[in-house]
């Protein structure tokens, strides 16, 4: 059962939001740069997992409480009132469609059940439909993902990636179209729909063949009408990166072994393929032997940024035509790669067991701001401002030194705090334009 409410409460949001939960339960916090508690709120005590919409406006969570146990969804902004109640304490999961039209739950299927993957209306709290989905990954959720514009919605079935009017949701009808592909294992919708809907594919090897990526434009979906195809073998399971303008992906495969016995982890490979039949397809030139750490896209060009190579890493960022752009600074110990909202600053971080080392870079200047110690780092997000940055030490990954630390864009510390197991701190996205870009910054003084 499920309580719905009008989605006129979305309210503008007054600063970044942070969610966090602890042993004393979730809150939410606000305030910038000096966080703190909201008041006058519902109670977040009971609540866990939380996400945002894509937007920034409303904020879902799975709820321990006994009375309302399954999940909720708050309105962001205002008394943070509540507008929709998932009233199974079974659920597990929680996602929104890009819009927020639809809240997506999933839970453990059971014999007698009539559906454990759920699609609520959030206008009115109605179920859309109810799918069966016997077994859940982390790495494919939502596991019915939207186009950017709501306007289709896609499944992976066996054999096949079926579509559906992303309008009605997923299950309301019989799929709109079907992409036949034998063991396919996983796809990628486009994040943008011009000038067509594209999506990835993904098929493993099989019966001594290459795995194979394949890039198709809706609602071309025959067989043989693939865009693109990239073959390819050491791809026991893969990363699909869409360039946010669609223009091509980034295939990031891995291995569980290391043949050359070089590497613990196994081996990468990291692939660019055009979503068009013009555009420069093959493996991105990497300036020194070893692994791909984290390779991200610029939230607002074509470029991106890959940390790779056996520590002390090299970080380069490169554009679609796969040229070095650019190479953040020399070499270091360094495997994460955040992008600002607005695509000018980059954090490169060195977390784990590589020292907790992370540089500040203006990448419009070209220009390090800042390298400062965030040991123990275990998350790492940028506000919706660009002003800010997030660093968090959560629990069970760590069981000391719990808690999250707030950098100015330029890396000088603004806030910190201890929270004793600290599980959780999820940064609010924002509606774009919401904040204007930041004027550039100076390197911080020592």
């Amino acid at each position: 059962r499920a309580a719905g409410s009008p989605r006129s409460h979305g309210a503008a949001m007054s600063g970044p939001h942070v969610f966090t939960r602890g042993k004393a339960g979730g809150a939410v916090l606000s305030g910038m740069p000096a966080l703190a508690p909201l008041e006058g709120v519902p109670s977040m005590s009971s609540l866990h997992s939380a996400v945002f919409s894509a937007d920034g406006r409303y904020m879902a969570a799975l709820d321990l409480s006994p009375a309302g146990g399954g999940a909720r969804v708050h309105a962001v902004g205002g008394d943070w009132p509540i507008v929709l109640r998932v009233e199974r304490p079974a659920v597990t999961a929680i996602a929104f469609s890009p819009f927020a039209t639809f809240v997506v739950t999933w839970e453990k299927l059971v014999d007698d059940s009539d559906g454990n993957l759920l699609v609520w209306r959030l206008s009115d709290g109605s179920v859309a439909s109810r799918l069966k989905q016997k077994s859940f990954a982390r790495d494919k959720w939502p596991s019915t993902p939207w186009s950017a514009d709501e306007s289709l919605c896609a499944q992976l079935a066996t054999g096949e990636v079926q579509f559906h009017d992303g309008h009605e949701g997923p299950g309301v009808r019989p799929p709109i179209a079907r992409l036949k592909l034998p063991n396919v294992s996983k796809f990628q919708l486009a994040p943008s729909s011009q000038p067509a809907q594209r999506i990835a594919t993904f098929v493993p090897e099989h019966n001594g063949g290459p795995a194979m990526v394949r890039v198709y434009e809706y609602p071309r979906l025959e067989a043989g009408a693939y865009v693109r195809q990239k073959a390819f073998y050491k791809a026991q399971s893969v990363e699909l990166k869409w360039a946010p303008s669609g223009v091509g992906l980034l295939v990031l495969a891995h291995t569980d072994e290391d043949k050359s016995n070089r590497s613990y982890y196994g081996e990468t490979s990291l692939f660019y393929v055009p979503a068009s039949k013009e555009g420069t397809e093959g493996n991105v030139p990497r300036v020194k032997e070893g692994p791909v750490h984290d390779v991200a896209w610029s939230p607002m060009a074509d470029v991106f940024c890959c940390v790779h190579g056996f520590m002390p890493a090299v970080s380069i960022i490169y554009n679609a035509a796969l040229q070095p752009v650019f190479r953040l600074g020399t070499e270091a110990p360094r495997n994460t790669v955040r992008w600002s909202p607005h695509g000018h600053l980059l954090a490169l971080g060195g977390f784990g067991n590589v020292g907790g080392g992370l540089d500040f870079w203006d990448v419009e200047q070209r220009l390090l701001l800042n390298s400062v110690d965030a040991h123990m780092t275990v998350g790492c997000e940028w506000a919706a401002d660009s002003e800010h940055l997030l660093t968090s030490t959560l629990f069970p990954r760590l069981r000391v030194e719990n808690g999250y630390k707030l950098w100015a864009a330029d890396g000088r510390l603004l806030d910190e705090r201890r929270i004793d197991e600290l599980s959780e701190a999820t940064l609010a996205p924002a509606q774009a334009g919401a904040f204007a870009k930041p004027k550039p910054r100076q390197p911080a003084k020592p």
